[in-house]
């Protein structure tokens, strides 16, 4: 299979999250997929993007997020790139499932899905930008 490549921007406002799904499944290296596995991939981008437009600025101005998505082989790759603060999500404590939900610290949840539905998870730090690559063997 050729390498199939689709980018796209997504602005610092959580609007644009509904946006996610329609360019996922709509991407051509999509074709082919479970509707489970497209779910996966949508679940993890959208949370992804919504801890970086929740907690990634401090300003209030207007920020854009570059989202890659690639399929090659038997593997769909997601690259999130955001210039916000630096933070790894994945040494990210996982939360403690166990506790009471109304008792539970806040936090945690969305890089614990991501880490339960990826196969592989990448964090690095490139001068400004945060990069997070997430992949899912197909």
């Amino acid at each position: 299979m050729k390498r199939k490549t689709l980018i796209f921007l997504l602005r610092n406002n959580l609007t644009e999250i509904k946006r996610i799904s329609g360019i996922v499944k709509n991407f051509p290296g999509s074709q082919g997929l479970t509707k489970k596995t497209l779910f996966e991939i949508t679940l993890c981008i959208d949370e992804h993007v919504t801890n970086i437009i929740s907690h990634g600025y401090r300003d209030s101005e207007e920020h854009w997020i570059k989202i890659t998505l690639s399929r090659a082989e038997k593997k769909f790759i997601v690259r999130i790139e955001d210039d916000g603060l630096p933070y790894n999500p994945i040494e990210t404590a996982a939360p403690d499932l166990e506790t009471p939900l109304e008792e539970r610290k806040i936090g945690g949840l969305g890089i614990h899905l991501v880490k339960h539905h990826m196969d592989n998870i990448d964090y690095q730090r490139h001068g400004t930008s945060n990069v997070f690559i997430m992949t899912k063997n197909l």
